[in-house]
């Protein structure tokens, strides 16, 4: 009996090391490992949806995805190895062209989706509508009024949320003649959307085009502002959960910045384009944790940044918008703290096909997503087709 116990924990023993040996191996092997692209099949997407325009990351492994078709959208999420629709979709909302507008998802289970309604005779008042994703089901939520809504109404642009009762939204206040009376910021508290009082919030000619919460007190919100009519500069406003202040951006750089992305509190970037006569230069910021800087940026052929996604340590990858005399599409761009590269995920474009890029999320560097859509053929003959592309280590 001594012998069999003694056999039995000598088994026991070499099981062990033997997965902790395995296990350590295969931790340094993906550790070490180079994440490359790969294209994911699309699901057929009722009531089109040409484009996959917006992109979150909920978890590890985990995004959450929008299509934008004509006045109709659709929720896709993917675990990197497969594209599949949600089962709650967005509903459909009338009198709102193209869809929904702009998209942010927390979990598979909660997001928020902002609609675009015209204003006029019908929707006189200009308040806009989100439609609410909470524990897998889809509500119409309105914003809050503009704080003087006989003058003014609130033009959102782009929202971005932490959980089911912690989300952002920015904009401007604009009036009946579409100028801006000053940057808008909501918060949602769990119950409704309330405005939030911050530097910029009755600046004339000031907007805010996109928002970042890296957590409930650390919220990043960057757009533009005019000082005079032919000058443009940069607006950069920080929330550390206390209270919104503006923080100085590089000086002399006349830009608008139209995305953001915050890794870390001593590490953000914030792209968009500087305008000069008669063209735009691209434009990258940095944060450092003490002070805005101007980092390089990819050639001023591809006119000015979209989106922007920081990865981790001079681990950035940006999309971009068409050239300056519109001959190609600009592949995806990536900063490894030394020099930009070109990235193309989908390897050599077949000839008569355009891979456009919209969308970039992720929760790190071996775990990056960019989305957007294929066009093939051109002019009347084009037509267009949903882009998922990932970035993993999977199967390595």
């Amino acid at each position: 009996m001594r012998s069999i116990r003694r056999t039995a924990v000598a088994l026991a023993a070499t099981a062990l090391t033997t997965a902790l040996t395995t296990g350590a191996a295969t931790a340094a092997s993906a550790a070490a490992c180079t994440p490359t692209w790969k294209l994911l099949d699309m699901p057929a997407i009722p009531d089109g949806g040409v484009s996959v325009a917006h992109a979150s990351s909920v978890s590890s492994k985990q995004a959450v995805f929008t299509t934008e078709g004509d006045r109709t959208s659709a929720t896709l999420t993917s675990d990197g190895r497969s594209v599949k629709l949600l089962p709650k979709q967005i509903p459909h909302a009338a009198m709102a062209p193209g869809g929904a507008w702009e998209t942010t998802f927390d979990s598979t289970s909660s997001g928020w989706a902002r609609y675009q309604f015209r204003y006029g005779e019908t929707y006189g008042s200009g308040v806009p509508v989100f439609a609410r994703l909470n524990g897998g089901r889809w509500t119409f939520v309105p914003t809050a009024i503009s704080p003087d809504p006989t003058a003014t109404r609130p033009n959102l642009q782009s929202i971005d949320s932490v959980s089911p009762s912690v989300a952002w939204t920015v904009g401007e206040y604009t009036t009946q003649s579409a100028d801006s009376a000053g940057a808008a910021i909501q918060q949602w508290n769990g119950r409704v959307w309330k405005n939030v009082d911050h530097p910029a919030m009755t600046r004339a000619n000031a907007t805010l085009r996109a928002v970042h919460a890296r957590s409930r007190d650390d919220v990043w919100a960057v757009g533009r502002q005019y000082t005079d009519p032919a000058r443009i500069e940069s607006l950069i406003l920080h929330y550390d959960g206390k209270a919104w202040r503006e923080m100085p951006g590089v000086p002399g750089l006349l830009a608008e910045l139209v995305s953001v992305s915050a890794r870390a509190s001593d590490d953000v970037w914030a792209v968009g384009y500087e305008r000069k006569p008669g063209t735009f230069a691209p434009v990258a910021l940095h944060w450092d944790g003490r002070s805005w800087s101007a980092a390089p940026t990819p050639s001023a052929a591809w006119t000015s940044p979209f989106s922007v996604y920081a990865a981790g340590p001079n681990d950035v990858w940006i999309t971009a918008t068409s050239p300056a005399d519109g001959s190609s599409q600009p592949p995806l761009q990536h900063w490894d703290g030394k020099s930009w590269t070109d990235v193309r995920p989908e390897g050599v474009q077949a000839p008569g096909s355009a891979y456009i890029y919209t969308a970039l999320t992720g929760s790190g560097p071996k775990d990056v997503w960019a989305s957007g859509q294929i066009l093939n053929g051109t002019g009347w003959d084009t037509t267009s087709q949903p882009l998922v592309a990932h970035l993993s280590c999977e199967g390595r």
